[in-house]
């Protein structure tokens, strides 16, 4: 909600910068700010109502646009400019037609022209394809989950997702997948909550290469002295918008029993919060050398929003859980060693407690 409030912000920026006869930030804008701000008063039924109408004006809108240039570029002096956007601007200027200059300057200016490639064909279809409005079927979804009607939710979020290409703020896409993936949850479907977070992680290269895969497995497999440390030296992966997605679906396989499967995207979790954690480090000193897990959780003291990052993103408990897994995959090894360094330097107290229990029940059970 707070990614949403800023986009709102950047909109109204956009709007009080644009002195033009006309606007692509319409009343839809409007009423899609309005809608926010009544769902964070939780006035729920004055917010569906806002979205409702942002909606249906966002379509307006956009069929007026299209409707305006459609005439603008079908002309013969407009023919003349070969279909591309640096040639045609001048001859509607030369033409009067300030409303379609208005209109094509502002997607441009809002959007970056690299994104049509100076084709007006490509601006008209982007222009097409936002005639829906997935901002507004999210906070639908959003409002009609806090009131418990989760299959009314469930539709809007789709929707929502099926209409993400439009979004002007692309990786929202994965925050409604997530929503999705909760209503299944809440609804009990579990099939359908495999496979929601599962299609967030299959936008993960690494996830979908089966020889990374593969090769991580192996290295945690062979449970032996070295594993443990090539582990972190070995593999690394930087999708770090799948990593809620690994730790829902660790938990929901070793639920399930499936120990491997659990191993597998725990192990990818634990490496991506590890990856994130390892370059935000390097990047700020220089002088960090890497010589082992402990080194880097150490490290850690002298930067504390990485801390708090960690925690926000239960990356420590990955690390924890990714030792569990191990464990009930029979590579005792590899989490008594990763236990080690967590029960010492694990930033958070917590992790370290557990860690440390779970070596002395691993001793107990010899």
């Amino acid at each position: 909600m707070k990614r949403m409030i800023l986009t709102l912000l950047a909109f109204a920026a956009a709007a009080g910068s644009v002195k033009a006869d006309y606007r692509i930030l319409g009343e839809s804008e409007t009423s899609f700010h309005e809608a926010v701000w009544q769902y964070e008063k939780g006035e729920y039924g004055a917010a569906v109502r806002s979205c409702e109408n942002a909606i249906l004006q966002r379509r307006t809108e956009k069929e007026k646009e299209l409707e305006v240039l459609g005439d603008s570029v079908t002309s013969r002096a407009a023919m003349s400019a070969g279909g591309r956007i640096s040639a045609l601007l001048p001859v509607l200027s030369e033409r009067g037609e300030q409303k379609s200059v208005s209109i094509i300057n502002q997607y441009l200016k809002r959007y970056g022209s690299e994104n049509f490639d100076d084709s007006v064909d490509a601006l008209l279809r982007f222009i097409e394809n936002r005639k829906t409005y997935p901002e507004a079927l999210r906070l639908m979804g959003d409002i009609y989950r806090i009131e418990g009607e989760y299959e009314f939710a469930d539709r809007y979020y789709v929707s929502a997702y099926e209409n993400s290409d439009s979004l002007d703020v692309p990786d929202e896409k994965y925050e409604i997948l997530y929503s999705m993936a909760d209503i299944s949850r809440l609804l009990g479907d579990d099939d359908s909550y495999e496979k929601r977070l599962l299609s967030i992680a299959a936008k993960d290269s690494k996830f979908t290469d089966e020889n990374f895969m593969s090769a991580m497995r192996n290295t945690v497999s062979r449970n032996d002295d070295s594993s443990f440390e090539k582990f972190f030296e070995l593999y690394r992966s930087s999708e770090f918008y799948a990593l809620k997605a690994y730790s829902l679906l660790t938990d929901f396989y070793n639920e399930k029993g499936e120990n491997q499967r659990a191993l597998s995207v725990a192990a990818l979790c634990t490496i991506t919060g590890f990856t994130r954690i390892y370059d935000s480090v390097s990047q700020r000193d220089v002088n960090f050398e890497y010589t082992g897990l402990k080194s880097l959780f150490d490290e850690l003291q002298y930067n504390p929003d990485i801390v708090e990052w960690g925690a926000a993103n239960d990356v420590w408990k990955s690390f924890s859980t990714f030792a569990d897994t191990a464990l009930a995959c029979g590579y005792d090894n590899f989490s008594r060693k990763l236990n080690s360094v967590l029960a010492v330097s694990s930033p958070e107290r917590y992790w370290q407690q557990k860690a440390v229990i779970s070596i002395e029940n691993m001793n107990r059970n010899q």
